[in-house]
């Protein structure tokens, strides 16, 4: 094919057809596109992207694939028609087809854009000077917003949206975003703005919340102090004495090492009539001493 082909720093005058350059074609990443010739009886074709070969061939061999481009090529011969697979935004470029038909070189040339699809679109109800409207946020290369609902009589575009009242808190609102290759909407409820003001602000009812639960945690906590102090009280065990009735017993046993020192309580025993149950406290008391025989304390008082 390079016999046929003329090397000008622009285009040839003699065996050389200008070709136009069509507008802008997006592509979405990861997607595909098809570069067309719109020729016929193509002979041999070359196909560039910025000044480099993506795909070369004549009618006595196959496509032969260039650079970043291989195995991501189809190619029509007979109408040099060329699809890229796989897309990516490094395949944006000035694309370039040189078309040899019947000796002549017809140019066929597109400016191709790789873009993102667009992202789903986040609508906020924002407040300026006591008025309540909508914005609408998305993200991606080349974006247009629109908006649809009650009250729009004409078209509305941008991302600032309607104004919303409180008497219409029933209406629904649409945000559409779009991008060359691709679209998405999103719907908002206008009653939703003013519950995130509530939320926003502290009101009454989130007071009184607060002050129940204290409240009841106080409850809780008194009532269990109380069942705690009865169950103490249930445990201890009742003493009845008369004072007039205890006397102190001292007793001094010669030849012994140390004093010992007894404190008796008289003991009733359990019986009919008015007996009552007393115990008595024995101090600093050795229990095998044989001065327990002569201290006068009743058995069962030990017991």
């Amino acid at each position: 094919m390079d016999q046929h082909r003329c090397f000008c720093p622009q285009w040839c005058v003699s065996n050389h057809a200008t070709g136009e350059i069509s507008n802008a074609l997006f592509a979405q990443t990861n997607g595909s596109i098809t570069l067309k010739t719109n020729k016929q009886q193509i002979q041999e074709i070359l196909w560039k992207c910025d000044g480099h070969k993506i795909v070369d061939w004549d009618m006595n061999s196959t496509p032969i694939e260039f650079r970043q481009f291989k195995g991501r090529t189809a190619l029509v011969p007979e109408t040099g028609d060329l699809t890229i697979f796989g897309l990516k935004v490094e395949d944006s470029g000035a694309y370039e087809a040189e078309a040899v038909i019947e000796g002549i070189i017809h140019s066929v040339k597109h400016k191709v854009e790789i873009i993102d699809p667009v992202s789903k679109p986040i609508i906020t109800c924002m407040e300026s000077n006591d008025t309540s409207f909508l914005h609408c946020q998305a993200e991606g290369p080349h974006l247009s917003y629109s908006w649809s609902g009650p009250g729009l009589t004409t078209e509305m575009n941008g991302q600032i949206g309607p104004d919303i009242s409180k008497v219409e808190t029933n209406s629904l609102h649409t945000c559409v975003v779009k991008n060359p290759v691709s679209e998405k909407d999103e719907h908002y409820q206008a009653a939703d703005c003013f519950l995130e003001e509530e939320s926003e602000k502290p009101g009454l009812s989130g007071t009184i919340i607060t002050l129940v639960a204290i409240l009841s945690v106080l409850l809780l906590a008194l009532a269990v102090a109380l069942v705690v102090l009865y169950v103490l009280k249930r445990r201890i065990p009742k003493v009845k004495s008369n004072p007039e009735e205890m006397n102190q017993v001292h007793k001094k046993k010669d030849g012994q090492e140390g004093q010992e020192s007894v404190t008796e309580v008289p003991c009733e025993k359990e019986g009919g009539g008015d007996q009552t149950e007393v115990k008595s406290l024995l101090v600093h008391s050795i229990m095998d001493s044989p001065s327990m025989q002569h201290s006068g304390i009743p058995p069962y008082c030990l017991e």
